[in-house]
């Protein structure tokens, strides 16, 4: 029976983790278990770069931080670009108030939004927001600037007749009746509620007093005797 070297077992450099190479170092046969990131690249953005650990095998990697600190975008990963994307929502700035307007999300300037101007074209009603029912309501019960004197069922009169007529209740007053006199001769009708007849006596005082004071004279002078007369 012949004799002689005989091979003996492979040494098995196998660790039993999947993201490394192990290899047998020559003559030593010592092993050697290197750990390679790139075998743990699942090809996803969004999960971030997965590493190896030589013990415990392919670990996830923090997700890349998509927050642009903006409130009213959408943060999400872009896996085709490989990239983070933003996108403005207006949905997310939206309070459920009809009366402060609608919002929409500025990416640096966040929610934006422009108040609705209930405006009806009338100077001195008051104007305001319903949100029972989402819309502009106007208040004529307080008007008094129909002939500048406080009435029952006076309206205000329209806009286009603001340079004419004074602006809000405080400013039609007796001491602005001259400029409703001018008014009232441009526009024989300024506002509902007011009659003509009452725009003529404020167009002519004068001629009242006129007429007053000479009736006046003719009665002294139908009241004094015959005798008074000589």
């Amino acid at each position: 029976m012949g004799g002689g070297c005989q091979p003996g077992t492979p040494v098995d450099c196998d660790d039993g983790v999947g993201c490394t190479t192990d290899v047998r170092q020559e003559p030593t046969g010592s092993c050697v278990n290197t750990p390679v990131d790139a075998a743990c690249d699942d090809g996803l953005f969004g999960n971030g770069d997965d590493a190896c650990d030589a013990l415990l095998d392919c670990q996830p990697a923090t997700a890349p931080n998509c927050d642009d600190g903006a409130t009213c975008t959408n943060d999400s990963y872009d896996e085709v670009n490989d990239t983070c994307t933003n996108t403005p929502s207006d949905a997310l700035c939206d309070d459920g108030q009809f009366c402060d307007g609608v919002e929409v999300c500025d990416p640096l300037l966040y929610c934006q939004a422009r108040p609705i101007v209930c405006d009806d074209g009338f100077d001195c009603s008051t104007e305001r927001y319903d949100e029972t029912i989402d819309m502009c309501v106007s208040d004529e019960t307080s008007c008094i600037c129909g002939d500048g004197l406080p009435g029952p069922g006076e309206q205000c009169a329209p806009r286009h007749a603001r340079r004419d007529l004074p602006r809000g209740p405080r400013r039609c007053a007796l001491h602005d009746q001259h400029r409703l006199r001018r008014a009232a001769r441009r526009r024989p009708v300024l506002a509902r509620g007011v009659r003509p007849a009452e725009l003529g006596n404020l167009q002519q005082p004068d001629r009242r007093r006129r007429r007053s004071a000479h009736r006046l004279r003719r009665s002294r002078v139908s009241d004094r005797r015959p005798d008074d007369l000589r």
